[in-house]
């Protein structure tokens, strides 16, 4: 199962770092480079460039969320309840944002583009069909940044924020809290001589922890010392009294005065 669940993490990692590097790099340097060079269609080019690259990351992060939606009800038991919802839910808006941004946004993109019968660079700014154009653009944009910003999350709630709903039982085999946790265990050593406390689980605790041993002397003196104490009965006498207790010793002795 932690084979299992390291094979899912490396997918979505992949698929995070492809995304961002197409969203942060591919995409500006492609209108960049090929505007540098004033080609009258440059824009028509790195649109095809870009467009081609989009529908590759689109299409595999929605077959990556899910294949990873599948294997999180196998590895249900693995997470807490919480957890488990979390990374459904995320890994769902993957599958959502990436479907609707390939298959839907995207299509309508391209059926716009084959009814423009011309480079997208004459078209004027103002023509309807290139406002629509632009505006599905944006839409795509956000779309993306939605899935790489759930992929990211589900990525932490996957590897290393499971934890938060599982402590500490899961602590130790969850590679994000190994410092932390090694951390608390130096902070707990309560025992003589710097040894790890017994209190500590059986696996974190030294063989020989020295267990606390009550001390040989009476660390409280004056405790066996009688202290008298005024009172007075509630009789219809009503005699003054005083109560000598003796707190060591558990016994009270009462001296009536008429």
């Amino acid at each position: 199962m932690p084979t299992l669940n390291n094979i899912r993490l490396l997918l979505l990692a992949s698929w995070l770092g492809a995304a961002v590097f197409f969203s942060a790099v591919v995409a500006p340097s492609a209108f960049r480079v090929l505007r540098a060079f004033n080609l009258p269609n440059a824009s028509e080019i790195a649109g095809a460039i870009v467009t081609r690259t989009l529908s590759v990351v689109n299409t595999s992060g929605f077959v990556l969320s899910v294949l990873l939606l599948i294997t999180a009800f196998v590895l249900k038991e693995s997470y807490g309840q919480l957890a488990f919802i979390l990374q459904a839910i995320l890994l769902v808006i993957l599958g959502l944002t990436t479907g609707v941004g390939e298959w839907v946004i995207a299509a309508k993109m391209r059926g716009l583009r084959a009814a423009m019968h011309t480079t997208i660079d004459q078209i004027p700014a103002g023509d309807p069909s290139r406002i629509a154009f632009d505006t599905l653009h944006g839409y795509s944009v956000t779309a993306l940044s939605i899935a790489i910003i759930a992929s990211l999350i589900a990525f932490f709630v996957i590897s290393g924020f499971r934890t938060v709903f599982q402590f500490p039982a899961d602590l130790a085999c969850n590679w994000l809290f190994q410092l932390t946790e090694s951390r608390f265990a130096e902070i707990a050593r309560t025992g003589r001589n710097d040894e790890r406390s017994a209190q500590l689980a059986a696996t974190k605790t030294s063989p020989d922890a020295a267990r606390h041993v009550p001390p040989g002397i009476n660390l409280l003196p004056g405790l066996e010392r009688p202290c008298f104490r005024p009172s007075r009965d509630l009789g219809n006498r009503k005699p003054a009294t005083v109560e000598l207790v003796s707190i060591g010793l558990g016994h009270n002795f009462t001296l009536l005065h008429p």
